[in-house]
């Protein structure tokens, strides 16, 4: 007998794919309250929305359909495919005019994404661009609630954003597909408390 010990197979996870995730959800697996995910192969628990998130989407999609809406379709918390194993549900969208009733959204038709981020600000600056910039998105925000500011990324490259500014309340951010049309950094989020 020898005394060499066998190796130790380490455990993997195998990705879930989008054509699974949708198996999944068409046999009842989620709750039909239940938020979730799909982003590289794994099923992300969306937390709830607090009041300030909630507010700051709303009033961002009712900036975004009034100022934009005759150019483009105005999605939230709607699915985007965006390779075999990513379909999240980014809280806004701006997309290229289309018919999407045949199949989700993919990178290709997204001018604009963003995240509201109250709680979830450490996901949202990483695994969350991280997939973006990897399928080609070409722009990505974050309205960051906490400290009152738009994070912005631009120009996708080998699974990273090339470019990131930060933009205070105070100031205005335009997107790059509408440069002339700036937005108030306040107007998308929750007004301030009297201390």
């Amino acid at each position: 007998m020898s005394d060499m010990a066998a190796p130790i197979a380490e455990p993997r996870t195998r990705p879930i794919s989008v054509d699974e995730y949708h198996r999944m959800a068409d046999a009842g697996i989620f709750g039909p309250t239940e938020r979730v995910e799909l982003l590289n192969g794994r099923i992300i628990e969306m937390p709830p929305q607090n009041p300030p998130h909630a507010h700051s989407v709303g009033t961002t999609m009712m900036i975004f359909v009034r100022q934009f809406g005759d150019r483009v379709l105005v999605r939230s918390q709607l699915p985007l495919e965006l390779d075999l194993y990513s379909e999240p549900q980014p809280d806004l969208a701006l997309l290229r005019r289309a018919d999407y009733s045949g199949a989700h959204p993919t990178a290709a038709d997204v001018l604009l994404v963003v995240e509201v981020s109250d709680t979830s600000i450490r996901f949202d600056r990483g695994r969350k661009p991280a997939a973006y910039a990897t399928a080609g998105i070409a722009e990505y925000w974050i309205v960051d609630v906490q400290r009152r500011v738009v994070e912005a990324y631009a120009d996708p490259t080998d699974g990273r954003f090339g470019t990131t500014r930060t933009v205070p309340d105070g100031e205005s951010i335009a997107c790059r597909a509408f440069p002339d049309e700036p937005i108030a950094v306040a107007d998308m989020l929750p007004t301030r408390r009297p201390m």
